[in-house]
């Protein structure tokens, strides 16, 4: 099994912040480099928001055994350990101490991300921490400070996005719990967040969210495969559903592709910000037209009706514009899973420009291949 590749934390889930967090936030106070009253702050809360998660973890077989458990949550957790397992034996994902255990909360999200953007580039304004590096996202425990932390960027006059997240993770450096927050989630999306935060355990570079997100996103959606092959339908598949989902995803990051085009053009502020309204308005006419070809299903209106700004648009794209290269690394390796990973993990270590540039190549293995040192396209 590969090796963890991590150094410093990097964007999306309120994953890795927290994980260094935890370790670092001993030493920083006694290193005394924490100088700031709002540094201080955001460390005290990230510490006190994890501590609270471990508090009222419960072993989930302890859960089974009591005679109260719903039906429902009951079901929920015996097909956590079945895909664990199914996890560790198929898709060489770590076997540890996650997801062996149960916390329930009383709010919907576990930490709320704040992205933040400049109004004319499709790059996050990053925030730095002694110790811990650059992080493109805050993450908090609680809504409300996030929403201040949100307000004051806007203040600043800067794109914010702010999304409540359901899974926390910590890339292995703690056990992580399974969370009320998504345990009763559909058994096929159920089964997929578990692979997902497993594939960050195996594999999480510095400072490339994009990498990090389509890696687990594309294992995740071959051990969804994987387990249909051998198990058949998992309850709950909606084929259609996510036939949808896909185009509306493609959609997206076509307006993503547009955007980064308009922001590439010399021009006035006014100029810019007027194609970049444009590209917004055009997007949902697409997806009116996109709707209607649906036959009016009308399941994603919610969502495509939110604000759109630059913030919003990187956090979406930071899930989804990798995945086809990694899904097609791993068709490559037609079922050697060891292989691909070992495969991914070589262009992991490639300069960023470099690492996009070799997993193109896998969307289209007619052309030689750019990546330097490395072997050709099984």
């Amino acid at each position: 099994m590969l090796p963890i590749l991590f150094i410093r934390p990097a964007q999306s889930k309120a994953r890795t912040f927290f994980a260094i967090a935890m370790r670092s936030l001993a030493g920083l106070a006694i290193a005394t480099t924490l100088s700031a009253c709002s540094t201080v702050g955001y460390y005290a809360q990230a510490l006190g928001g994890h501590v609270d998660l471990w508090r009222k973890q419960i072993a989930i077989d302890s859960l089974l055994s009591q005679p109260g458990l719903s039906a429902e949550t009951r079901e929920k957790l015996v097909l956590v350990q079945h895909a664990r397992q199914f996890a560790f034996d198929r898709l060489g994902l770590p076997d540890n101490g996650s997801y062996r255990k149960y916390v329930e909360l009383d709010r919907p999200s576990v930490v709320w991300n704040v992205f933040v953007a400049p109004p004319l580039a499709l790059t996050a304004n990053a925030s730095c921490f002694p110790l811990l590096g650059c992080v493109v996202y805050r993450g908090y425990f609680q809504r409300e400070a996030a929403e201040r932390y949100a307000a004051q960027q806007r203040a600043l006059g800067n794109d914010v996005f702010v999304g409540g997240v359901a899974a926390y993770s910590t890339l292995g450096w703690f056990a992580d719990p399974v969370l009320s927050t998504f345990v009763h989630w559909s058994d096929s999306r159920l089964i997929d967040i578990l692979f997902h935060e497993l594939s960050h355990q195996l594999l999480y570079i510095a400072d490339d969210s994009a990498f990090n997100e389509g890696f687990a996103m594309a294992v995740a959606q071959h051990g969804l495969s994987v387990w249909r092959g051998l198990n058949g339908p998992i309850a709950g598949d909606t084929p259609e559903y996510e036939r949808r989902e896909r185009q509306l995803m493609a959609l997206v990051l076509g307006a993503r592709n547009e955007l980064a085009a308009v922001y590439d053009v010399d021009s006035s502020r006014a100029d810019l910000l007027a194609r970049k309204a444009e590209v917004f308005a055009v997007l949902q006419t697409r997806y009116i037209d996109l709707k209607n070809a649906w036959g009016g299903y009308s399941g994603f209106d919610k969502w495509i009706a939110e604000d759109w700004n630059n913030a919003r648009m990187l956090s979406i794209a930071t899930y989804h514009h990798l995945v086809p290269a990694f899904s097609a690394v791993l068709k490559a390796y037609a079922g050697n899973l060891p292989g691909a990973y070992e495969r991914i993990s070589a262009i992991s270590e490639l300069e960023p420009p470099l690492r996009e540039q070799c997993l193109a190549q896998y969307l289209a293995p007619q052309k030689n291949h750019m990546c330097d040192g490395l072997d050709a396209v099984p």
